[in-house]
C-alpha cells in the first residue's frame, strides 16, 4: 500500500524555487490535504495559487499554468483539455519536491479514461 505523501518527509530546498513562474490551480482537495498541497507548492516557489482555473489573466486572476487534481473529471479538467493546459496528479508536485526541480508534466498528466496518471505502475502476474 502506498503511503500518502502527506505523511512522508519531503527534502525541499526553499532556495531552489523550482516552481517560480507557476500559477497553480488546485481542485478536488479539501481540508488538511488542500493546505498541504498549497504549502508544498509555496515552499517550491510557486508564484500563486488560485481557486479559479483561468486561461488568461483577468479580473484580478492570473493565467493558470498547471491544474492539480485527484481525478480526471469535472469542469476544470474539461477546461484544461480545451485550453491545452496540463492537468496533473499530486504525484507531479511530490516529484518536483523530491527532485528540487520542475519535472516535466508528461508522466503525470491525468487521463479521463483510466483515472490514473501515465506514470502509474501496472501490476503484472508472473508469466505474463
Amino acid at each position: 500500500v502506498d503511503a500518502s505523501p502527506l505523511f512522508s518527509p519531503l527534502p525541499i530546498d526553499v532556495d531552489a524555487r523550482p516552481l517560480a513562474g507557476c500559477v497553480i490551480c488546485i481542485s478536488q482537495f479539501v481540508g488538511a490535504e488542500k493546505d498541504w498541497v498549497c504549502l508544498v507548492a509555496q515552499l517550491l516557489g510557486c508564484d500563486d495559487f488560485q481557486e479559479y482555473f483561468s486561461r488568461v489573466a483577468a479580473k484580478g486572476r492570473r493565467a493558470s499554468t498547471h491544474l492539480i487534481l485527484k481525478r480526471a473529471e469535472g469542469s476544470k479538467y474539461d477546461a484544461s483539455l480545451k485550453w491545452g493546459l496540463p492537468a496533473v496528479s499530486l504525484d507531479w508536485l511530490v516529484s518536483c519536491a523530491r527532485n528540487n526541480a520542475r519535472v516535466p508534466v508528461d508522466g503525470f498528466l491525468l487521463r479521463a479514461s483510466a483515472d490514473i496518471t501515465e506514470s502509474a505502475p501496472t501490476k503484472t502476474t508472473p508469466g505474463t
